[in-house]
């Protein structure tokens, strides 16, 4: 281990004076003046448009994989292009071995994930001819921006109407430890990595290699040079800021980056849950966290102001209505065997993109069923089926 620590070092150290490398297919953007790394997968006419988000440290590249030899059915972006999905891979700034930003970016906030998401998504649309149909599916971390990339989104013109959770963490502070304090890295001011060589990442992607039959998935030496590295702090929405060259305790400023408490403002929610001990919070905890802002979500945006219709509605319809929305996160959730990587290798790859198509469809059938009591003239129409599942109608 200490050969591979110092091998590291060193291949970082001889790569720290060259210019950003990317590979075929994928660009770097700049968003507002935050730059991005994007990879694109035309699917077919008319299909939503998939934005995948990856955890804090990690490359959007965990979802399409580039390290030579790779298997492209080991990588969730083939199969969900298998279902015709349009595919969008986004990277924030981290500090990788082998560099992909030229800059370090410390400062890089959950609202400026959200911009750089919006923008790219927007960036694509318009280069490729695509609807306004955009989902966002956010890995571990990742959730953080789903709210921000919503708000972003809206400023543009065009609507994130799902969100799908990837075991992926809600931006409301203390689900995670509240930190007081955190390690920084001097030469960019992204926190150190609680465990720098990712002996946790590696184990998880052994397993999965081991499930799928096959030696590796990703090479432990490929996987630190081009997949993971430190990153920004402010994204982990864990009371820390990066301010003044310092890693510094600001619990207010972390509440209004996240806004997880506006519920309103967040697309509505599905969860894809790993259901093992491996991954035991997510597993445990995922459907009733983001449970509750999906719940939240469907009252604020659909139910607050809907005053006249509520009083109008007969008894038999109102509990139809109030078992929908109870019963909403359990419907918009699906449990999937595996670890926190549970969608890397081909088994878990393929059942990830087998659960975000299901839970579209759910989300669509669940929007049809709420439109068709609160708005029933409106859902018996033609253009019923054209609402969004994430957008008030009307």
């Amino acid at each position: 281990m200490r050969f591979l620590a110092a091998l590291l070092c060193a291949l970082a150290m001889s790569l720290s004076l060259a210019q950003a490398e990317i590979f075929d297919g994928e660009e770097l953007i700049t968003v507002d003046g935050k730059t991005g790394l994007i990879r694109f997968y035309e699917g077919s006419r008319g299909r939503p448009l998939i934005v995948l988000a990856p955890g804090g440290g990690t490359a959007a590249r965990i979802f399409y994989g580039v390290h030579d030899g790779r298997q492209p059915d080991d990588f969730l972006a083939t199969h969900l292009n298998a279902f015709g999905y349009n595919v969008l891979a986004v990277s924030i700034p981290i500090d990788t071995g082998d560099p992909i930003f030229d800059d370090p970016d410390p400062g890089f906030s959950i609202r400026d994930w959200g911009t750089l998401l919006a923008g790219a998504a927007n960036h694509v649309m318009r280069s490729h001819g695509l609807g306004p149909r955009v989902i966002l599916a956010g890995w571990s971390m990742a959730g953080k921006s789903a709210q921000s990339m919503a708000a972003a989104a809206r400023a543009r013109g065009f609507e994130v109407e799902l969100f799908i959770s990837l075991a992926a963490t809600p931006p409301v502070l203390g689900v995670l430890p509240i930190e007081q304090g955190y390690p920084m890295t001097p030469e960019t001011g992204y926190g150190q990595a609680p465990d720098p060589d990712y002996k946790g990442a590696r184990w998880n992607l052994r397993v999965n290699a081991k499930a799928n039959g096959v030696d590796e998935i990703i090479p432990a030496l490929d996987y630190l040079a081009h997949y993971v590295g430190e990153g920004p702090v402010g994204v982990s929405h864990t009371g820390i800021r990066y301010r003044d060259a310092e890693i510094v305790a600001d619990m207010t400023a972390d509440i209004l980056d996240g806004q997880g408490f506006d519920f309103a403002g967040f697309p509505l929610v599905a969860t894809v849950i790993p259901s093992t001990r491996h991954d035991i919070r997510h597993a445990v905890t995922d459907l009733h966290t983001w449970g509750m802002i999906t719940t939240n979500h469907l009252y604020q945006a659909r139910l607050k102001h809907a005053g006249d219709v509520l009083r109008d509605l007969s008894k038999s319809n109102f509990q139809e209505l109030r078992r929908l929305i109870i019963d909403a996160p359990e419907r918009l959730s699906v449990d999937v065997p595996g670890n926190h990587f549970f969608f890397v290798g081909e088994i878990g790859a393929r059942q990830t993109a087998e659960a975000i198509a299901s839970l579209e469809a759910e989300a669509t059938v669940l929007v049809e069923e709420l439109d068709a009591i609160l708005n029933p003239s409106e859902a018996s129409g033609p253009e019923h089926s054209a609402n969004p599942v994430g957008a008030a109608p009307g």
